[in-house]
């Protein structure tokens, strides 16, 4: 079985403290996985960014794709989420919309915190 067949279907629940943060837990196997997941998808905020500056829509609705796919296969819902949304936003050219939708992302990409057991 592939490291991607053996993530198990991970734990959404709210810690705490700080109160914004966001639990998801999955199995001590995923963890550099999961972690370098998490490292590129801060990357490509830059990387929208960046094409957002250049009024390069097409590369957002790539990246955006790319998110809403991966979020799905490691059980981020909300990053799938957020893929789709900025796809669409993208395919309509709405500067406002990406734009909003990028917070949102870096928001819930500081907010997440991974937990290996």
């Amino acid at each position: 079985m592939n490291q991607i067949g053996a993530l198990r279907q991970p734990t959404h629940r709210r810690q705490a403290e700080p109160k914004e943060a966001l639990v998801v837990e999955f199995g001590k196997d995923m963890e550099a996985l999961v972690e370098r997941f998490l490292h590129r998808k801060r990357t490509d905020v830059v990387a929208l960014r960046n094409a957002l500056q250049e009024g390069d829509y097409e590369r957002i609705a790539n990246l955006a794709h790319d998110l809403k796919g991966a979020g799905g296969a490691f059980g981020f819902s909300e990053l799938s989420l957020l893929g789709r949304k900025l796809m669409q936003a993208a395919g309509a050219a709405d500067g406002e919309d990406v734009e909003s939708l990028l917070e949102r992302l870096e928001q819930y990409l500081v907010r997440v915190q991974p937990i290996f057991s």
